[in-house]
């Protein structure tokens, strides 16, 4: 058969005849493929069955399959392709590889579909350069996130998870997670988790960038992990002032004014010296989506990267033009999950909200402020805002209370969880 670079079908009826032949054969490809990845129509319809009678647990045969096909049954070839696999099945060692080559036709097949889409743009003069950049990064991060997981096997994924569960047995119950700093906050988030999406939201002033900087602090200082923060507000001078004052129990003005003693001097310098040594990467002039994505990917392949923070999320930059800014947002929030997702990072995103809560007698957000926002609530695997009451009563018995409302939780529980906020330090514990 010819050789081609978008498809081979001798890897595909290889790969079907040995499921045929011995459905165990099926747990050391079905991690790799989808039935998507397969060219022939007949064998993605044929895998696709396949892989359905074993999520239902049911014996994969010609008889099963055919019942299973239905009126699919002619477009999978019918009884006598099936009949033909089977005869023609021969016992593969490497059925493993097999899958991994059509794999590989897969995505150079999706790769030609973007670049001819890029083409049809190019020539239809459709939408300007910039719009169209924008347009084949979200369709190439779409295809990195996709071609590095197929239809998972449930045998696999339930053998992890035992496994996972053992080794907490073994260690205690104690997870290999990243802490925020704060117990209550860690036993209703379950820490920071690999892959989420999570955004600290609410009104100005209410302190979502001190919020960052506490996390970002705890994360590089306490749990010695690795972090890049995008500054998209701030003076880098302002960021450190605030770290500074924070880590340090001093107060932010005489900071900034240098009114520190020998002692307190020794103290910064020791602070300094913490900090520079960190796995810590900080980012002022770096506004775009695009680069902001690039830059993380370049972070990820010369050192570890576990934390992604960005204040904040409506100040991202897109290139192009959009019919309004909620598509914008939704293009943002969408992509920067799929940043999470590809990197296998934690992305923590901050986000103002619609000026909703000060209309209500209520002034405490929910999740429905951030309708006006894209598609946020949706994308985010956890959603926080931060309140406080001082903003609005300004009783000094509410002075030094913070609230983190946790609304949104896609694997945990939702609540308040209370902290004592010190603003002379920008500090909470």
């Amino acid at each position: 058969m010819e050789f081609s670079m978008f498809y081979d079908l001798n890897a595909e009826t290889e790969v079907l005849s040995n499921i045929l032949l011995n459905s165990s054969a099926l747990l050391k490809v079905a991690e790799i493929l989808s039935y998507k990845d397969f060219y022939n129509e007949r064998n993605r319809i044929l895998y696709k069955a396949i892989t359905e009678l074993y999520m239902d647990n049911i014996s994969i045969d010609i008889v099963n399959l055919k019942e299973k096909l239905g009126n699919s049954l002619e477009k999978a070839g019918g009884i006598s392709y099936m009949a033909e696999l089977i005869n023609s099945a021969l016992a593969c060692s490497d059925i493993k590889g097999h899958a991994e080559i059509i794999k590989k036709k897969s995505i150079n097949r999706k790769f030609q579909e973007i670049i001819t889409k890029a083409k049809k743009c190019i020539e239809n003069n459709d939408g300007d350069s910039y719009e169209l950049m924008d347009k084949l990064s979200a369709m190439f991060i779409e295809l990195n996130a996709s071609s590095k997981e197929g239809e998972s096997c449930v045998e696999n994924d339930l053998v992890d998870i035992m496994k996972n569960m053992e080794d907490l047995y073994k260690n205690g119950g104690k997870q290999d997670i990243i802490k925020t700093g704060y117990k209550k906050l860690d036993s209703a988030l379950g820490g920071l988790n690999k892959q989420d999406f999570i955004i600290v939201a609410g009104r100005p002033s209410m302190g979502k960038t001190s919020v960052s900087i506490n996390l970002l602090k705890n994360i590089i200082l306490k749990e010695h992990k690795s972090a890049a923060f995008f500054n998209l507000e701030m003076a880098k001078k302002q960021f450190y002032q605030r770290m500074l004052s924070m880590c340090s129990s001093l107060p932010i003005d005489n900071i900034k004014k240098g009114l520190i003693s020998t002692e307190e001097w020794i103290t910064l310098t020791n602070l300094c010296n913490q900090i520079s040594t960190s796995n810590f990467s900080l980012y002022d002039k770096i506004f775009k989506l695009n680069d902001i994505i690039m830059e993380c990917r370049k972070i990820k392949m010369k050192k570890p990267l576990d934390v992604v923070i960005i204040d904040y999320l409506q100040l991202i930059e897109l290139e192009g033009r959009y019919e309004n800014r909620n598509v914008q947002v939704s293009k943002i929030s969408r992509a920067l999950k799929l940043l999470a997702k590809e990197l296998d990072i934690t992305v923590i995103a901050l986000s103002q909200l619609s000026r909703a809560p000060e209309a209500r007698s209520e002034h405490r957000p929910c999740l429905s402020d951030l309708r006006e926002s894209g598609s946020i609530e949706q994308d985010a695997d956890i959603v926080m805002f931060v309140y406080r009451d001082y903003y609005y009563e300004h009783e000094e018995s509410l002075k030094n209370i913070m609230e983190l409302l946790i609304s949104k939780n896609r694997n945990g529980s939702v609540g308040t969880v209370k902290l004592k906020w010190l603003p002379e330090f920008q500090k909470l514990e």
